[in-house]
């Protein structure tokens, strides 16, 4: 499995998650961020709903190249991938109409 360090600007969308304690950032268009509480309850943060462009550049900006290989033939990849060191997560992406689903599901925090 490909690991990516994650772009200061596009670490926010993974950083909220972290710092809301949450084990899931979902990233979908129409919809502002969004993460799953320990209840299994969906939550949207403050943020613009995502444009299918942000989507699609949120992904380019931090998956490795071997997985946009991967997810351009296939529809979908996975990978894990680091903020400061300090969080991982791993992320999975789809396809979804114009833009992509990701998935970012936090593994482990640094000690």
């Amino acid at each position: 499995m490909e690991h990516s360090n994650v772009s200061l600007y596009d670490a926010k969308i993974l950083q909220a998650a972290a710092n809301c304690k949450r084990n899931e950032a979902i990233v979908v268009v129409g919809q502002p961020l969004t993460v799953k509480m320990s209840t299994g309850d969906l939550v949207w943060l403050e943020a613009p709903k995502l444009t299918p462009e942000d989507t699609i550049r949120l992904m380019t900006s931090i998956t490795p190249n071997p997985n946009l290989e991967e997810f351009d033939s296939d529809g979908s990849t996975e990978f894990e991938a680091s903020i400061h060191d300090d969080h991982r997560f791993r992320i999975s992406i789809v396809t979804e109409g114009d833009g992509v689903r990701i998935h970012a599901f936090r593994i482990q925090e640094a000690r």
